[in-house]
């Protein structure tokens, strides 16, 4: 089902852009020859898809047919020029498809969808404010990759709630050691404002496979709750030396856990 929708999502929304735009912006990019880019462009991986012309190219399928390490660095790059409308639907797509697919028990990852997820949303934020006026085309011209690390820095603070660790990674990641405030600045906002809603995701799922894990905190329905309220008052143990009979007739008690005793008791 998910390769079916990455497969024909693209045709539903495409648009067919001419190389000579995607050669004009990595030549501004990456400071290159009219010849470089063009092997340079060959190895982003850029598709025609359903463009009738040889001389197009799809942009919404170059990015849903890449690799997720591609997809990222394709974003950041001059190379993606898909409309707001093709990147909201792209970014739909992923989070969709990221649920369903951790909710079955077939292995899959978090960390890079959740990297792509945001992504995603720091160009459609980006996009919006631009055409909205909020910004000049200066500004986002500049600002573009800042406003999408920081974008996917939120996104993985949201449902991970990881702090000073994810500002790191995304340091790292990006190499963006400039914006390392404003990466602390909206990890922190993310991580609030999840915590205010509910859980974090490794919580929950540890939470679904029912392994016992320890609050930092004691719900406030068991703040007044003392030990002897809910402990038996004829506690069944077990010596340090014990006969084979009563082992048995503890087994057949509806408790599970047994203190061990020495043999004062």
């Amino acid at each position: 089902m998910t390769s079916t929708f990455f497969y024909w999502a693209p045709y539903w929304f495409q648009s067919c852009v001419p190389r000579t735009v995607l050669e004009d912006n990595l030549s501004k990019e990456l400071n290159l020859s009219l010849d470089s880019v063009v092997d340079s462009e060959e190895e982003q991986s850029v598709y025609r898809a359903w463009c009738k012309d040889p001389d197009t190219f799809n942009p919404i399928a170059s990015i849903f047919w890449q690799t997720e390490g591609g997809v990222i660095r394709d974003i950041m790059s001059e190379s993606v020029m898909c409309s707001v409308t093709q990147m909201i639907v792209f970014c739909a797509v992923w989070y969709f498809f990221t649920i369903i697919t951790y909710g079955t028990n077939v292995p899959s990852g978090l960390f890079l969808p959740g990297m792509i997820i945001g992504c995603a949303l720091g160009e459609i934020y980006s996009h919006t404010c631009l055409n909205l006026g909020i910004f000049d085309q200066d500004h986002y011209t500049q600002y573009r990759v800042t406003y999408i690390i920081l974008g996917m820095g939120s996104m993985l603070a949201g449902y991970t709630r990881m702090t000073y660790s994810l500002a790191v990674i995304v340091m790292e990641t990006s190499q963006a050691i400039n914006i390392f405030m404003p990466i602390l600045i909206t990890v922190g906002v993310a991580n609030f404002v999840g915590s205010q809603f509910t859980r974090g995701l490794y919580d929950r799922a540890v939470r679904g496979k029912q392994m016992p894990i320890l609050k930092k905190e004691v719900p406030h329905a068991n703040s007044m709750y003392r030990a002897e309220n809910i402990m038996a008052k004829n506690v069944i143990v077990l010596r340090s030396v014990e006969t084979v009979k009563n082992i048995l007739d503890a087994l057949r008690s509806p408790h599970h856990g047994f203190p061990i005793v020495n043999i004062n008791g």
